[in-house]
């Protein structure tokens, strides 16, 4: 009997005896189609306040591990930081996401086109969408810094979440 390009199989124009037999099959074969194509979701929330430097580095409990099942799969994240200025700064705070140990684009980032004053904060958003093209475990990693070491900013942690939606179709 022939297959679907999704591993399902159905009769063949000549297959017509034992017809249930075929529809079982098909039934069966979709069942583990779509076991294997349940989408992940899953958020982390920072778990410590975090300084930045100008050394890019990962921010404490901003870390998800989703295990897919099938290769190429897709993958939203969103994440956003919570900036806050602690003393007077010209400095640029940003962050990226790493997935599986790689800086992705786009950052987050909080221009203050200025000098920030002390507790001026900024929680930018951003998203976007990799394709994982292997099965497995995939870590995900909120990361940030500053562009110059020019005043004090830190990623507050009550308000900065990274979230991970992985879509294996």
């Amino acid at each position: 009997m022939p297959d679907t390009s999704l591993g399902l199989t159905y009769p063949a124009s000549t297959a017509h005896t034992r017809i249930w037999e075929h529809i079982q099959e098909l039934a069966n074969d979709a069942n583990a189609a779509l076991v294997t194509r349940t989408p992940l979701l899953d958020s982390a929330q920072v778990s410590a306040v975090t300084t930045l430097t100008t050394t890019m580095s990962d921010i404490p409990g901003a870390t998800k591990t989703l295990i897919t099942t099938l290769p190429n799969t897709r993958a939203l994240i969103i994440w956003s930081p919570d900036f806050q200025c602690t003393t007077a700064s010209t400095a640029t705070p940003y962050s990226v996401v790493a997935v599986d140990g790689v800086d992705q684009a786009p950052n987050a980032v909080y221009f203050p086109g200025g000098t920030a004053a002390v507790g001026a904060r900024c929680t930018p958003c951003n998203a976007f969408v990799v394709t994982l093209a292997t099965a497995g475990a995939h870590t995900f990693k909120m990361r940030a810094a500053v562009a110059t070491a020019n005043g004090v900013w830190k990623v507050n942690n009550q308000t900065s979440s990274i979230s991970v939606l992985a879509l294996p179709w």
